[in-house]
């Protein structure tokens, strides 16, 4: 860009918003903005897309938003605004390569758009790992399996030890590949302990909320229901399998 935006609320001159915020001990309205300053020719004047003086006219961005009052002249970057957010994204736009979920408010990339789970304004919210809020956010966001966010590098770091969403403890993803593999595992592993052949365990399900009795395990515990090993032992009868005799 080459311009300055002058904040209203303190009548500052910033590069950005966030600029702005990381110094001072107030948030910008970046809407309310009413003028610039061409870092061109240091004139003072109402925003725009272009220097209003005329011995100069540069251009101040390939990219602005009178709504937002955003510039951005990186060539790399695809922005659109969406009335519907009220914030620029990143994308080509919407119908192009984002469709807007009014349930949910939020743009989604229009390959996830039929298979993504709606939760009511889950936009509006903080990440659950660095409690940044998400609806400004200005790094990626990853949608989860259970249709929760969290930012992208967050989930890269939580998914290394962790697999179930912190929020509602649903699987982070489709894990039945890794489900397949436990099941080929626990088949050949040794039987449990004598005192434990029997057992049968009640559990609950965290992907798809069901209680049942299966048999159990010390570290596995296969949902008879859904065949997910996302489940919480909820009490262990360690002679059942006798009394079904």
């Amino acid at each position: 860009r080459k311009c300055r935006m002058v904040a209203k609320c303190c009548g500052k001159i910033c590069t950005c918003r966030l600029c702005h915020d990381a110094v001072e001990n107030h948030a910008i309205d970046r809407y309310a903005t009413e003028h610039m300053v061409c870092m061109c020719c240091g004139t003072l004047q109402p925003v725009g897309q272009m220097c209003n003086n005329p011995s100069c006219g540069s251009e101040m961005a390939r990219y602005y938003c009178h709504v937002c009052k955003l510039w951005d002249d990186d060539e790399r970057h695809n922005i659109y605004h969406c009335h519907s957010c009220n914030v620029c994204r990143v994308g080509k736009g919407l119908g192009v390569d984002n469709i807007h979920c009014m349930k949910c408010n939020a743009c989604i990339r229009i390959e996830h758009f039929k298979s993504h789970r709606c939760i009511e304004r889950v936009l509006e919210s903080d990440c659950p790992i660095c409690h940044q809020n998400l609806f400004f956010s200005t790094v990626p966001i990853k949608y989860l399996h259970c249709g929760h966010l969290m930012h992208t590098e967050c989930y890269l770091q939580y998914s290394k030890r962790s697999m179930k969403c912190p929020l509602c403890q649903k699987s982070l993803e489709d894990m039945s590949i890794y489900f397949a593999r436990l099941d080929v595992i626990l088949a050949g592993e040794k039987r449990m302990p004598s005192a434990y052949q029997t057992a049968e365990c009640k559990l609950r399900c965290n992907d798809c909320n069901q209680a049942s009795n299966a048999p159990f395990h010390f570290l596995y515990n296969k949902c008879p229901k859904c065949n997910s090993y996302n489940t919480q032992v909820l009490s262990v009868d360690p002679n059942a399998g006798d009394r079904h005799r």
